[in-house]
């Protein structure tokens, strides 16, 4: 399935984008809520890329 390639990509992008800005201006958005998304879809990555 391309479609979940293409998208993991494009959130692996933005959250490097914000991770970037983060570390630029020292803003955190919702630190805590952005913490578990990032390891949540860390820890989804390897079963999307299984399921191609």
């Amino acid at each position: 399935m391309p479609e979940i390639s293409q998208v993991s990509m494009i959130t692996h992008c933005s959250l490097l984008i914000i991770h970037v800005f983060v570390e630029q201006t020292g803003i955190e958005p919702v630190p805590l809520v952005f913490q578990t998304n990032v390891q949540a879809f860390y820890t989804t990555l390897p079963d999307l890329i299984n399921n191609e």
